[in-house]
């Protein structure tokens, strides 16, 4: 089912307005800012044309003046049933507008202006879906919504799993469990955190790209759990989204009535894992866009992708034997480096496109800068014509040590040259170690070293 972005909602505001017992018809008299003296504060009046628009208007008494006002939708929490079909409810989270579509309540659209599929196979919450896995509802992430699927039962019943050690973690996203998932992942021990370990090592339903809901998406959980079934609901449920106001504490909720509350990390509750499409919450995921989730970057501690595949073997400089020492500070300790540069691909590369030089273009950091940019100022030549930029338009070559986490996790990601042959078992870094040379990752044994710039070596492009 999918509705149109104001469609159904123009609709919706068209057909309802208030009930109060103080409602009734304007006289000519009444418009807005006239004095409402002798009405209760809150008193509404429906107004033929009153502020000259072509439409009737609501005015509510403010205590002093009529003023137009819009009709107010409130939180409806009691379950979706067939009776209150088409009924509307504004929720104050996220989604915030949802509709009953006689079975469960759903999304409007996403904020982005697209509108919410459910899935062919499995169109209403609770359904089972051709893997085995349920449709749990809509989900909206940013201004994308998005469909989850929960697992056919609990991973962990009779609330054996702790959350994991006390102290802040910075798993506080209150609407994407994957980014929870993912800091997890990357900055703890998994093993400490055996709620999120539940679910990040699930292989279910042929998908092993399973993680603990955040807060919403729990929200969602519990408003159609009834029709998903499986729920101890007398128990706790643990949510991936961190209690900021207590470090040692994590939100926790119950299937039945929407809401949450919190309890220490090292209580032990039930888990039940959900997923997305495309979510790619696990190092070496494809995401929905087609890149590769390629584990967290060095520069600001975020999510870092690549492509699937290398863009080839590039010269760093523009191929000859010039060899200039730019004003980069010099990358010279192997990871973890101790300059900036070592961390700071994107800075790097946005700095060697800008050079003028005898050593310009830098070809490798010039490939990957216009990869999806239009063909024009320093991309005027089209370096990368061909490739496939998913969509994006902020591609950069990593330094040395967003390199090296390409080489750490370059099982999972795939598509490296892991034969140590050179040149092509050599990757180039955006980080300069001095006037001849540029810092280089061996993918097979980890050598990290330096190597003229002239020379030609495998580049895969990043971003952030």
């Amino acid at each position: 089912m999918k509705f149109p972005r104001f469609g159904f909602f123009a609709f919706c505001l068209l057909v309802f307005s208030p009930q109060t017992s103080t409602a009734q018809l304007a006289g000519s008299d009444t418009a807005p800012g006239a004095s409402c003296a002798g009405f209760p504060t809150g008193a509404t009046r429906l107004v033929a044309d009153a502020d000259g628009n072509g439409a009737d208007v609501t005015l509510v008494c403010d205590g002093t003046n009529w003023q137009a006002a819009g009709v107010r939708v409130g939180n409806d929490t009691a379950s979706c049933v067939a009776a209150k079909e088409g009924t509307i409810r504004y929720t104050g989270g996220s989604p915030a507008w949802e509709y009953c579509d006689g079975s469960g309540w759903l999304p409007f659209e996403s904020a982005g202006g697209g509108g919410c599929s459910a899935p062919a196979d499995c169109p209403d919450p609770g359904d089972t879906c051709t893997d085995g896995s349920k449709f749990a509802g809509f989900v909206n992430i940013g201004e994308a919504c998005e469909v989850l699927y929960v697992a056919a039962a609990d991973q962990v019943s009779d609330q054996t799993d702790a959350w994991g050690l006390t102290g802040d973690t910075g798993a506080d996203d209150w609407e994407n469990g994957v980014t929870n998932h993912r800091w997890i992942v990357a900055n703890r021990t998994l093993s400490s955190y055996p709620a999120f370990e539940t679910c990040a090592n699930l292989s279910l339903h042929t998908h092993d790209d399973w993680y603990l809901p955040a807060y919403q998406e729990f929200f969602t959980l519990t408003q159609n759990s009834s029709a998903i079934t499986g729920f101890e609901f007398s128990e706790d449920y643990w949510i991936s989204t961190e209690y900021n106001g207590i470090n040692g504490n994590a939100f926790m909720g119950k299937a039945g009535p929407p809401g949450g509350s919190n309890t220490v990390k090292t209580a032990t509750n039930n888990v039940r894992c959900v997923r997305r499409e495309g979510a790619c919450p696990d190092v070496g995921n494809v995401c929905g866009d087609g890149t590769v989730y390629a584990g967290f970057s060095p520069d600001g501690d975020v999510p870092m992708f690549t492509m699937p595949a290398d863009a080839g073997q590039i010269d760093w400089n523009n191929g000859t034997g010039n060899l200039i020492d730019t004003s980069m500070v010099n990358c010279a300790n192997a990871t973890p480096g101790t300059s900036p540069s070592c961390q700071t691909g994107e800075d790097n590369t946005t700095f060697l496109v800008g050079l003028s030089n005898a050593d310009a273009p830098y070809e490798a950091a010039l490939f990957c800068h216009c990869l999806g940019k239009d063909t024009t100022g320093v991309c005027a030549s089209d370096p990368a014509s061909g490739f496939n930029a998913y969509g994006y338009s902020d591609w950069y070559l990593p330094a040395q040590d967003e390199l090296y986490e390409l080489r750490v996790n370059r099982t999972a990601i795939g598509g490296f040259d892991v034969t140590g042959a050179w040149p092509s078992g050599f990757y180039w870094s955006s980080s300069e170690s001095g006037a001849s040379g540029a810092a280089r990752q061996r993918f097979d044994n980890g050598t990290q070293g330096t190597t003229n710039k002239n020379n030609t070596l495998s580049v895969r492009c990043v971003r952030k």
